[in-house]
């Protein structure tokens, strides 16, 4: 008799739980907010907050899977090609060493580039790529940048690259 009494108490415990939280069609329902809708902005230019303080030029993807680069206010500050490049190091772990120039192309090499080629994915690698090339190619004399790099499975390959031919496809918006 006691496995009975304990089932339906069960019973009744379970159907009072499951039942609809919905509001009765006779509820007043005029003083609820509309539903927020999220808008998804692609290929869009936003206030990002490595910009107004930013050295170089980064990147980000927007919710589209877009990526977008942004150059850093503060990127004019640069004196020359060193700086940039220790900026640049000092933003990322990946890092980059310059082994000479020729005419208007900085040749330059990945340290461990594992990381490049291994660890950061397809896409992270892309961006990597991008935001170093324009970083570098931004107003220090050099219009393209010979990357030196053992290849991988993600990344690319290496190669002399520009802003008009990255390796990696063209950034899906650029944010000056």
């Amino acid at each position: 008799m006691k496995a009975i009494y304990y089932q339906i108490i069960l019973f009744v415990l379970f159907a009072s739980c499951t039942g609809s939280n919905k509001p009765d069609s006779t509820e007043n329902t005029q003083d609820q907010p509309p539903p927020v809708t999220k808008s998804i902005n692609c290929n869009t230019c936003l206030d990002h907050p490595q910009k107004a303080a930013g050295y170089g030029w980064f990147s980000d993807a927007d919710n589209c899977g877009n990526i977008i680069l942004y150059r850093g206010s503060l990127t004019d500050s640069i004196k020359n090609i060193e700086e940039a490049i220790a900026r640049f190091n000092g933003a990322s772990t990946l890092r980059i060493q310059k082994i000479g120039e020729k005419k208007d192309t900085l040749v330059v090499k990945l340290i461990h580039s594992e990381i490049y080629t291994q660890q950061m994915g397809t896409h992270g690698a892309n961006e990597y790529m991008l935001s170093m090339i324009y970083s570098l190619t931004d107003h220090y004399g050099f219009n393209f940048v010979d990357v030196r790099f053992e290849e991988g499975d993600h990344g690319g390959q290496p190669g002399v690259f520009s802003r008009n031919k990255t390796g990696v496809g063209k950034p899906g918006k650029i944010c000056e």
